[in-house]
């Protein structure tokens, strides 16, 4: 096993994206043995068993098991990530004030259960692996003065937001759907990426990314799958998402900067 706790610059970034590819790799081994599913369905958090348990072993044969056995939980730092929050509702309420043309659909306990337990398995997946192990692999690797943590953060959310690119391997058709998760999540990430360096907070981040994901998916539990192919997002609904993620960039600089010349 590797115990080191600071990495080589040269072996840093290649094992950085490393940790992303097995961790994408163990979820598409999971999805073929999963099955097809929707977001508010058992198939939904069953997907995640198997990468949640390869990430737990990533740990430890990366040597960082005490990234998880020091991390805190503070309510207060909640507060941090109420951009993306804020964004979420914004997002939620745009669907109800403009529902889809079938309508909408009362959910019964059930599909609301798996949503929920969904987003949870999610943001817990990626964060353990994007905040906790790339991001904190690139830190110590590079250093932890101002402008290099600042670049060890913007890789790791660019490779988590590229991450994303992956669903075009099952679903070609949707361009414009991947193209803007995937320049959302890197907004998401750089946020959550700094709440998480000053904080040492996964529990935060986690709960964040996973409530956002509630907020921001919240029609799936309101509208019946498509009996066909999902369709690709209107161009103007990616304008929406776009414009109001986007601007956690900024914020997540702001907070960098107010925060780093605190310490």
């Amino acid at each position: 096993m590797l115990r080191q706790t600071h990495w080589q610059h040269r072996w840093a970034a290649p094992l950085a994206v490393l940790i992303a590819a097995v961790g994408l790799a163990s979820l598409w081994v999971s999805a073929l043995l999963v099955g097809s599913k929707q977001p508010a369905s058992p198939n939904a958090v069953a997907t995640y068993v198997i990468p949640l348990i390869v990430t737990g072993l990533l740990y430890v044969i990366l040597g960082r098991v005490s990234v998880l056995r020091d991390a805190t939980f503070r309510f207060a730092n909640i507060r941090r990530g109420g951009y993306l929050l804020f964004a979420g509702v914004i997002l939620s309420s745009v669907f109800f004030i403009f529902p889809p043309s079938g309508g909408l659909t009362a959910p019964s306990v059930g599909p609301v259960l798996f949503f929920v337990l969904g987003c949870l398995m999610t943001g817990l997946w990626e964060e353990l692996l994007c905040r906790g192990l790339i991001q904190n692999t690139l830190v110590d690797a590079f250093g932890t003065d101002r402008r290099r943590t600042w670049w060890s953060i913007t890789a790791s959310s660019a490779i988590f937001a590229v991450m994303h690119f992956v669903r075009l391997i099952t679903d070609p058709h949707l361009v414009v759907t991947t193209t803007t998760q995937v320049l959302y999540a890197f907004a998401i990430g750089m946020l959550l990426g700094v709440i998480y360096h000053f904080t040492r907070d996964l529990v935060t981040v986690i709960l964040i990314h996973a409530v956002f994901n509630m907020l921001g998916g919240v029609s799936a539990v309101f509208t019946n799958p498509p009996s066909g192919p999902t369709p690709d997002m209107p161009v103007f609904a990616a304008a929406i998402l776009l414009v109001a993620l986007m601007p956690a960039i900024w914020i997540a600089r702001r907070m960098y900067v107010r925060d780093t010349a605190r310490a």
